[in-house]
């Protein structure tokens, strides 16, 4: 209970802890034999940020003290965290690498346009042939184009939808949504290699 910080708790029933609480339970019932390797199924699923960060800093501890932890999770920012990333879609390793590995496997820094209306544009860019795909990003679209220098190069002396405003443009460094995007989604032409 004290590596798990449940002590003040430890006269409570499992069914009167919070989902944060229990999740700690269940990793400390899982460290209660000293296992030299945990297997850990999206442990912080669901969780507010406050028990996701304490369940975090207690797999760091736990990394620290040279426990080998492998971590299943939807969450990209807490894949960041890991020192090693393996992509997995169907059953299937799609890539696996450092997270600062994985990002390095884009060709260049993806583009990101503000346009408006939002919603039609994405819908036509996503029609593009040079574009193979679009993302929505906190009210931008990020662009997945193998030839992106060329694109907006063309698209500033002529974009080619009259209806709908560019507003500016940006080049960003990929992150780990963009990478497991590009894999998953099989957009090879914005990666250095193909991974089969």
């Amino acid at each position: 209970l004290q590596v798990i910080d449940l002590e003040e708790k430890k006269r409570a029933t499992a069914d009167n802890l919070s989902g944060g609480m229990r999740q700690l339970l269940a990793i400390g019932c899982a460290l209660v034999h000293n296992p030299s390797v945990l297997f850990l199924d999206e442990p912080t699923r669901g969780l507010d940020p406050v028990h996701r960060q304490q369940i975090w800093n207690l797999l760091y501890d736990l990394s620290n003290e040279g426990k080998t932890i492998f971590v299943t999770t939807h969450y990209m920012d807490e894949a960041e965290r890991c020192t090693e990333v393996g992509f997995i879609e169907n059953g299937r390793l799609l890539a696996k690498a450092s997270p600062r590995a994985l990002k390095a496997s884009f060709r260049a820094h993806l583009l990101e346009i503000d346009v408006e209306p939002l919603m039609p544009a994405l819908v036509r860019l996503r029609d593009m042939p040079e574009v193979l795909g679009v993302s929505l990003r906190s009210g931008s679209l990020r662009l997945y184009a193998p030839e992106a220098e060329q694109l907006i190069a063309r698209w500033r002396e002529n974009w080619p939808f009259p209806d709908i405003r560019l507003l500016g443009e940006r080049w960003i460094e990929p992150d780990m949504e963009d990478v497991f995007t590009a894999y998953s989604q099989g957009y090879d032409g914005v990666l250095k290699r193909s991974d089969s």
